[in-house]
């Protein structure tokens, strides 16, 4: 019976490690703090993922956090929910919609549209690092490959994460010397028992396994998952912490992550 659970605690600890040989070097990004879909303001007409919150980030120097998915027309663009609703106030999803007729949208009833991938590569031009977020909704889904062909051509320095293990995955089968990350939180029971299969494995980081990530990306309210500080304490992977939202919770989160994503304050005073 110890044989078994010696077993079964080796093959546990064998998918939640994250890559363990060729690392890259994490300097630069355990340096960096990273405004959450760019330095926004809703009170101040500043939209989340808008170009003026992006601008808004690079004036004050932090690193940029968004999201990149796919259009209708498989155009990569700027934008954080797979449905417009909440934002746009058009309940339809991204993919559904090609970009031109996403143009003709505008955020939060601001003057402001969803950006264009490229759009926002050009205007960044390397000021400050990027967070990107790849959006992927299922193993059909080519956001990895339309992104990096979109990256190919950027010189600054750039990070990837997504929650979808195996958008993780194309990078490190087909470039693994970009930095990966694997998004996760802890999850609340769902009525499709598939759907709690999938939620459990990526909580406790056993999806690590499929893409071997460099950081792990974690809700800060849970830093006590177990996989999670394994995977810190014992295997020396760096994480990050979404999304602090105060300078008090800032304070709490420094002590464990070594990348902090946040948003409606201003870091550079602490």
């Amino acid at each position: 019976m110890i044989y078994i659970i010696g077993i079964l605690i080796l093959v546990y600890l064998y998918c939640i490690m994250p890559r363990m040989f060729h690392r890259p070097d994490y300097t630069e990004l355990k340096k960096s703090v990273f405004a959450h879909r760019g330095f926004h303001d809703k009170e101040k007409g500043i939209p989340e993922n808008s170009m003026t919150a992006f601008r808004e980030a690079i004036k004050y120097g932090y690193g940029i956090e968004t999201d990149i998915q796919l259009t209708k027309d498989k155009k990569v663009v700027v934008f954080h929910d797979f449905n417009l609703k909440r934002v746009c106030g058009v309940d339809k999803k991204v993919s559904d919609m090609t970009y031109a007729e996403l143009r003709e949208l505008t955020l939060f009833d601001s003057n402001e549209h969803i950006p264009l991938f490229s759009e926002f590569l050009k205007m960044v031009n390397g000021k400050v690092p990027l967070l990107i977020e790849l959006k992927c909704k299922g193993p059909s889904d080519k956001i990895a490959p339309l992104a990096d062909r979109v990256l190919r051509g950027y010189k600054g320095v750039y990070y990837i994460q997504s929650f979808h293990p195996l958008a993780l995955k194309w990078y490190k089968e087909n470039r693994s010397e970009i930095i990966r990350g694997q998004l996760a939180d802890c999850y609340k029971l769902q009525k499709r028992p598939s759907k709690n299969l999938a939620f459990f494995l990526q909580q406790h980081l056993i999806f690590n396994i499929v893409c071997r990530p460099d950081f792990i990306s974690y809700n800060y309210k849970h830093h006590k998952e177990i996989s999670l500080n394994i995977c810190k304490y014992v295997f020396g992977c760096p994480l990050a912490a979404w999304t602090v939202r105060s300078e008090e919770k800032l304070k709490k989160v420094k002590k464990k992550f070594d990348v902090i994503i946040f948003e409606y304050f201003n870091v550079n005073n602490h």
